[in-house]
């Protein structure tokens, strides 16, 4: 049971990790089309400091 609880939790945190790599992804896509460098700047700085 412990076992199971433990992978639940890493599934959860790989997913969660993904789906905030996917939305900060389409916010630097929206930030790029728009050219709007400020935001461009402030998402790559973020990503950089989540690792992702």
């Amino acid at each position: 049971m412990n076992m199971n609880r433990q992978l639940a939790q890493q599934e959860a945190r790989r997913m969660h990790r993904e789906n905030m790599l996917r939305t900060l992804l389409q916010r630097l896509e929206a930030a790029k089309a728009s050219r709007n460098e400020t935001l461009i700047e402030q998402l790559e700085q973020e990503k950089k400091e989540l690792g992702l």
